[in-house]
């Protein structure tokens, strides 16, 4: 505990050099007061604005769902623990999308070190654009599933984005991918390719329970 502490001390000095701020997350009855703390992920998600830090403190109660439609970098304590304190950052499901306009998405954002329900990829139900994913960072959690929620109205397209050293028991994308790696995770019960168009992508390395299931080309 010790140390994540000092990870976010350390963190928030480099946001502060940066112009970029950190956020605390924190639902434990010891909560810190403070401007940048907040109880639940969607809280913090609201305030915060482009490239600012989200920090998941370990809890006995999950922090719900959150909508990201900015780039944002969440970080948890991870989930192979031998520490003082066995608490995970547990959340929900966490979608990454476009606002309604089509003037902001979750282009950029990374997530690690946290045990969650569901990472889906999908546009803005209210009115958002297709749109491209870009440059998205995952690694270091576990979770159930990454999902790609998609339709023929709901397309979205995902490029250079780097899934990696992750738990997860479901991998599915339905649509195209570009430029994106996908190394080091243990899968434990699905892996789907289902776009029938070309995808660029390099999967290497990946311990599955599970074979993949590749309906495309490329």
């Amino acid at each position: 505990m010790k140390t994540f502490i000092n990870f976010i001390l350390l963190t928030c000095l480099v946001g502060l050099a940066s112009g970029q701020t950190t956020y605390i997350v924190d639902n434990n009855s010891n909560a810190p007061d403070g401007p940048n703390v907040r109880s639940t992920l969607q809280d913090a998600v609201d305030d915060a604005t482009d490239g600012d830090f989200i920090y998941v403190q370990p809890s006995p109660t999950t922090y719900g769902t959150a909508i990201v439609e900015k780039e944002l970098h969440f970080v948890g304590i991870g989930f192979n623990l031998t520490k003082d304190q066995p608490h995970l950052s547990t959340v929900n499901n966490i979608y990454l999308r476009n606002n309604t306009d089509n003037t902001s998405n979750a282009s950029g954002s990374s997530i690690t070190g946290l045990v969650i329900n569901n990472i889906y990829l999908t546009r803005n139900f209210n009115g958002g654009s297709i749109f491209t994913l870009n440059d998205v960072k995952i690694y270091n959690n576990q979770m159930t599933a990454i999902t790609w929620i998609t339709s023929t109205s709901n397309t979205i397209r995902v490029n250079n984005m780097e899934f990696y050293d992750n738990q997860v028991g479901t991998i599915y994308f339905n649509r195209e991918i570009t430029n994106t790696i996908i190394r080091n995770n243990l899968v434990t019960s699905q892996f789907i390719l289902d776009s029938t168009v070309p995808q660029t992508a390099v999967i290497s390395n990946n311990i599955l329970y599970t074979s993949i299931d590749k309906d495309s080309e490329g």
